[in-house]
């Protein structure tokens, strides 16, 4: 062999060459440990090759003497940049090389072992029949040349009697063509085609041999197209199921698949995972056909079996039912197992199943908080001081909140699972519920037994009433600081934040712990983020047994104004803004940027948390105010804010079922939700109490009660889900984020727009749409690859309705925005609500307005479900200057018909305006006068065809009435 060029090799030997070439480019140093000597004859040709220029590496042969390769390989070797080379070891072992000279070298390079079995079936899988190959195994090679031989042997048996196109084509390409009728397609129906050879051709590329096709019933002679299309299906599927099983298969079909080679085992992987791509609709029905074929497998399915592909619809079922099993008996780690790879990404069913992916996301986020909560069980064991509970809690424990907070938003999807799975997930979730309430419970007594012990007030480093002075009035010193004063933002909240914001370059981010003040509330919290304490203490007011702001000498501080007024003699400077979160997303960068020009301090007052959650529809938008803070962050920094510090005046519970029995003291009009202010100092059962002086609070001899656990007091109304005023950590462990830029933030070049925007059938009770969103245009670099945008979805028309981003199929839902890949379609899956049911416009844009997207306004008209009653969701403030919106509306009365119909101005056509306009005023009109409206019989036909299309862009409901005899359009509600 030596002497000939590399096309003239045998099929082995030029396959081993092809594999010599790139393990060497990709390792350098190639170490090629040959223990029988086998390749001898090849390495020598080798040699001479590369001397002739015609293999690129050089390629050094122990042939008996160290010291002649060693000479051989000088030069060769470079110790700074090691270039591919590869050193021939004839007769020696990974064990028997450490006693040689050439050891260091060993260990400095990547080592290589090549049976000749295993080279010769790598080079004939795909081009040899499977069974040929378990024959040669079996028997075994002499030499190199032996192996050429038989391969080359068995190639030239190759035949397609002329009629066959060419063998070249792989497993993926040939399924193709029989699903689209391509060219062997047309040919296996063709009279003088060989199927036969077809077959072979099958085999070999794909391992499907005779005994598989006949387990299936198929007859090559007798098969239409289409049958032979689901047998390739097939068998790529049951190669994939059985080679993900952790168990050998119990159908006695597949149990030949088993000892498949390896390559072709990833041949049938990715010719399922293209059936599942491109061809979603066949792959769902072969395999739902074939399930029914392999109802042994079905029937005898454990999820313990199962591996992490669902194959089949089975699967799916298998490993959810195990997973609601192992979170009722409480085994959260095997649940979160389970669930870990049932997700949309990973899993075919749930791509196209709405109500089911919801149901492994509640399942899923079930087991999650369970895991949490047996992470940090002991969460207070080891703490001896306030100060340890507090830093335990903020290096993880605060965890098991985030988790349930996750968790208690998914459960309100509930309703748009299945049937099936709703009983199931309603015991999950009453199971983690309980499984959660005894863990806060635990920690609060804990808690709660460490303040008795300790004290309630901690170290002034994390007191709440020292912020001011140790954080923010340092960091406006060092420049222009925007202090962002949330209520109800919760500790775990503030990690949300960090990890989003944290993605920004040049920013550097610390979250630390205080403790809010007790009671936490609004009232006390929110005034104490202002500089009011002297020496520590403080002067609280109580009227009518309520505390209602501070006193600092002659000075009470108890709203916004006296806040503002308390911060700004503390930093000085010409002004300092106080601007709500709604009025810094409203306003245009430059507008800010002139509002802050003359201000050290810039407060930023974000009350949606606490209002949501009062409202009781606080975990519909919890997720949204998030993504609004962050929008305002951004928003000022573009306006040239280089520090923020983000804050709350309390955090707090989440309460459910777990806790529907309250705690009674005294009369039901004593206590508040979770504190009572009392004169006397008695202590009750289930309760601690804190005089005023323990506390730091000077002139009020009064002592603060509340309950030891989670529970709220009995105020004989109705438990809220949404609760603060108590002494938990939940409701105590502030954040505080600072944040600081380095730089201002880098500019984006590139634009983008929403387009292909899609309307699709509601699921589920959901408002359903599909877009894309698109690059326009770029006038520097962009180094993102799979770039994603921040969306957010509005209502288009009013600011009085509320938008719930449900599920995103093919893209992300984070704090309240959906994140999408560029040029990627996803759907949308939304609710809308609002003090009243309409239908009003929705419209896709950019999440904070800082990136240029154009955004979409779909023409169609959204239903808006109404609030629950009593409950009216919030409006932005209206600017200054700006009649409030009664008085606007006393003074617009005149006009208020006119502004009712601008809508109408979508329509192009002058009689469709007349026929919808008339409707709107008078609630229908019948199909004569809407004839004489549209001009005429041919027109009116023309807009009952369109009928559907027009209706969908009004602002209300609209349905045909024939029960008169005549045709009437009426409008509903």
């Amino acid at each position: 062999m030596s002497g000939t060029d590399s096309a003239k090799l045998g099929p082995v030997s030029q396959a081993l060459e092809a594999e010599m070439r790139e393990l060497a480019r990709q390792r350098g140093l190639l170490i090629w440990l040959d223990n029988d000597g086998v390749y001898n004859g090849f390495v020598d040709g080798l040699i001479e090759r590369q001397g002739r220029g015609g293999f690129p590496y050089p390629v050094v042969a122990f042939r008996g003497s160290f010291l002649e390769t060693m000479l051989a390989l000088d030069g060769l070797l470079d110790a700074v940049d090691m270039r591919p080379l590869i050193l021939h070891l004839p007769g020696y072992t990974e064990q028997q090389v450490a006693e040689t000279p050439l050891y260091e070298l060993y260990r400095a390079g990547r080592t290589t072992r090549r049976p000749l079995t295993s080279v010769t079936r790598d080079a004939a899988v795909g081009r040899v029949a499977p069974a040929a190959i378990a024959t040669m195994e079996a028997a075994g090679l002499r030499d190199l040349e032996a192996a050429d031989t038989w391969l080359a042997g068995q190639l030239s048996g190759e035949t397609d009697g002329g009629t066959l196109p060419p063998l070249a084509l792989s497993a993926i390409s040939l399924f193709d063509d029989l699903v689209r009728g391509g060219e062997v397609a047309q040919r296996w129906q063709s009279f003088d085609f060989h199927r036969s050879s077809l077959m072979k051709h099958v085999e070999r590329v794909l391992g499907l041999d005779a005994s598989f096709a006949d387990g299936f019933g198929f007859d090559a002679q007798q098969a239409r197209v289409d049958q032979l299309a689901f047998l390739l299906s097939s068998f790529a599927l049951c190669v994939e199921f059985v080679h993900d099983l952790t168990r050998p298969p119990r159908d006695a079909r597949l149990v030949p698949l088993k000892g498949l080679p390896k390559a072709l085992v990833e041949t049938a992987c990715t010719l399922a995972e293209h059936l599942r791509t491109q061809h979603p609709t066949q792959y769902e029905r072969d395999a739902d056909e074939l399930e029914l074929r392999l109802s042994e497998e079905a029937e005898h399915a454990t999820a313990a079996d199962l591996g992490k592909v669902d194959t089949f619809r089975f699967e799916d079922r298998c490993v959810f039912g195990a997973t609601v099993e192992a979170v009722v008996q409480g085994r959260f780690q095997l649940a979160a197992d389970y669930a870990a790879t049932r997700t949309e990404a990973r899993s075919f069913w749930l791509r196209y199943e709405t109500p089911r992916r919801t149901a492994w996301q509640v399942l899923r986020l079930c087991a999650a908080l369970g895991v949490r909560v047996q992470e940090h069980a002991e969460l207070l064991s080891k703490a001896h001081t306030v100060e340890d509970a507090v830093a335990s809690y903020a290096s993880g424990g605060y965890q098991v909140d985030r988790a349930q907070r996750e968790l208690e938003q998914a459960s309100q999807l509930l309703p748009t699972t299945g049937r099936a799975e709703f009983p199931a997930l309603r015991l999950c979730l009453e199971k983690t519920r309980h499984t959660y309430r005894a863990w806060a419970d635990a920690q609060a007594l804990a808690f709660n037994t460490l303040c008795r012990k300790r004290g309630f007030l901690p170290e002034a480093e994390l007191q709440q009433r020292s912020l001011f002075d140790q954080v923010v009035k340092p960091a406006t010193d060092r420049a222009i600081t925007a202090y962002f004063v949330v209520d109800g933002l919760r500790f775990e909240m503030a990690s949300v934040l960090r990890e989003a914001m944290a993605k920004e370059s040049g920013t550097e981010l610390d979250l630390k712990p205080r403790l809010a003040e007790l009671p936490t509330l609004t009232e006390v919290g929110m005034n104490l983020l202002a500089p009011l304490a002297r020496e520590g203490r403080l002067q609280p007011e109580l009227r009518k047994e309520s505390l209602c702001g501070f006193r600092v000498g002659e000075a009470r501080v108890f709203d916004p104004k006296t806040r503002r007024k308390a911060m700004h003699e503390r930093v000085g400077r010409e002004t300092c803004p106080w601007l709500g979160l709604e009025e810094v997303l409203d306003r245009e960068v430059p507008s800010l940027r002139q509002t802050i020009a003359q201000a050290r301090l810039v407060v930023v007052h974000a009350e949606g948390i606490d209002k949501a959650g009062e409202k009781g529809v606080g975990l519909r938008h919890f997720e949204d105010e998030l993504r609004r803070l962050r929008a305002a962050w951004m928003r000022l920094r573009e306006a040239g804010v280089k520090q923020f510090v983000i804050t709350a005046d309390h955090g707090f519970l989440l309460q459910d079922e777990t806790t529907r029995v309250p705690l009674a003291h005294g009369r039901k009009t004593d206590p508040k939700r979770r504190h009572v202010i009392s004169t006397v100092a008695a202590d009750h059962p289930g309760e601690i109490r804190a005089a005023a002086r323990e506390l730091g609070y000077e002139g009020l001899d009064v002592h603060f009660m509340f309950p030891e656990n989670t529970m709220p007091f009995d105020t004989g109304e109705r438990t809220k889900d949404f609760l603060h005023g108590g002494n938990s950590l939940q409701e105590r462990v502030i954040p505080v984020l600072t944040i600081r830029h380095r730089h201002a933030p880098g500019a984006e070049t590139a634009r983008y727009a929403v387009e292909q925007v899609e309307v699709l059938a509601p699921v589920m009770g959901m408002h359903r749409i599909k877009a894309t969103v698109v690059q326009l245009a770029q006038t520097s670099l962009n180094l993102g690859g799979g770039r994603r945008v921040e969306l957010r979805l509005r209502a288009a028309d009013t600011s009085h309705v509320n938008v719930e981003l449900l599920d995103a199929p093919r893209a992300s839902l984070q704090s309240g925005a959906v994140v999408a890949k560029v040029d990627e379609p996803f759907e949308l899956l939304f609710r809308l609500t609002g003090p009243e049911a309409t239908r009003v416009r929705v419209q896709l844009e950019h999440s904070t307005g800082l990136l240029e997207v154009e955004p979409a306004v779909l023409d169609q008209r959204f239903a808006v479900e109404c609030d629950e009653p009593g409950i009216r969701t919030s409006r932005p403030p209206d600017p200054p200057g700006k009649k409030s919106g009664a008085a606007q509306g006393k003074a617009t009365s005149g006009k208020a018909g006119d502004a009712a119909l601008e809508w109408l101005e979508e329509f192009d056509n002058e009689g469709v305006r007349k026929v919808f306009g008339h409707i709107q005023r008078f609630g229908g009109i019948d199909e004569t006068d809407a004839t004489e409206m549209l001009g005429g019989p041919r027109q009116f036909r023309s807009f009952s065809r369109r009928f559907d299309d027009y209706a969908s862009r009004a602002p209300f409901a609209v349905h045909i009435d024939t029960s008169s005899g005549q045709k009437r359009y009426v409008k509903e509600g």
